[in-house]
């Protein structure tokens, strides 16, 4: 079950929002804007195209 159903569900604890926010939202949003990371190149008005990171084979 996805972190924020199980977080904010019918039976969830009445925190559940405010933990999802904590442990989930911040370091997912830091992460996205990170100056290394994938929206690195995105600009208001301007894209800059980006490598695309090195992959291995899965197998």
């Amino acid at each position: 079950m996805p972190a924020w159903a199980e977080l904010t569900g019918p039976h969830s604890d009445l925190t559940g929002p405010t933990v999802w926010h904590r442990a989930f939202l911040g370091p997912v949003t830091g992460a996205l804007r990170d100056p290394m990371g994938p929206f690195a190149g995105c600009k208001p008005g301007a894209h800059r195209a980006k490598e695309v990171p090195p992959m291995e084979p899965l197998g």
